[in-house]
């Protein structure tokens, strides 16, 4: 499983000259966004970069929460936030305003009125219309960006490192094409639209089967998320399972918890 941890990108975008660092910091050009799931707590998102129209910076990190400066040359500043499998956009507007500071400071710019123009997440709330300075204060937070809960996703233990040979299902079929993947922690999408999963898992010479059986209950938690299946109630089937399985949490989350401890 990803680490959960604080990631801070900083893309300074050099405009005047202060150099003091007192100086620098009477800039408020930091906008804190903390990413969240709809109905449940803090999101952690992979991403591979994040570019704007004025500079691109590559890195391959997860993240509940960035830091994106503003643009002081406009009043509108545009970000797209790349990940493995999907890019978002998002596009902030605001006021800005150049204040005279001193003869050793110069100018500072002074941002408010932040706001969303556009964007393609799920949601978008705002939480303080004031970007932050830098260094950040503890308490900084400017937007929050939502999305909609994933509820299909069994979070498997193996009780050590496995080497797996490819894992199919009734449902999704191959789930692991890659063969002699060394497996502990990992991901099996459910069915929900039947009560029961089946796997496969080809471990060495041997193939070996889990089935998992569970109840769904239909739920509309956010407008924006529609109508989705929610499922509890896990529990392995042993007239066709033959590994050994502990049911540890027998409901879904998003972020996923620990559903399945299996022996191979």
């Amino acid at each position: 499983m990803k680490k959960t941890g604080l990631f801070t990108f900083v893309l300074i975008i050099v405009v005047s000259c202060l150099n003091e660092p007192d100086c620098y910091q009477l800039n408020n050009d930091a906008v804190v966004i903390d990413f969240k799931i709809i109905g449940g707590g803090s999101d952690v998102v992979q991403l591979t970069s994040i570019q704007s129209p004025e500079a691109v910076v590559i890195f391959s990190d997860t993240a509940s929460r960035i830091v994106l400066p503003l643009n002081p040359k406009k009043e509108e500043t545009l970000y797209t936030l790349h990940g493995p499998q999907v890019d978002n956009m998002v596009q902030f507007g605001y006021k800005r305003q150049v204040q005279f500071v001193s003869e050793e400071c110069g100018e500072r710019y002074y941002f408010q009125d932040l706001n969303v123009l556009e964007h393609d997440f799920d949601s978008v709330r705002i939480v303080n219309a004031i970007p932050a300075p830098t260094p950040l204060p503890s308490d900084a937070k400017n937007i929050e960006i939502y999305r909609c809960p994933t509820t299909n996703l069994m979070y498997v233990s193996f009780n050590a490192e496995t080497v797996v040979e490819g894992i199919t299902s009734d449902y999704a079929g191959i789930i692991l094409p890659s063969p002699g993947a060394t497996l502990k922690d990992f991901l099996l999408p459910l069915n929900t639209a039947s009560d029961s999963s089946t796997y496969q898992f080809m471990l060495g010479d041997s193939l070996r089967t889990l089935r998992v059986r569970y109840s769904r209950a239909k739920k509309t938690i956010a407008d924006i998320c529609g109508e989705q299946t929610f499922l509890f109630d896990l529990n392995a089937d042993t007239t066709v399972t033959d590994l050994t399985v502990a049911i540890v949490q027998d409901s879904i989350h998003d972020l996923p918890i620990r559903n399945l401890d299996i022996t191979p």
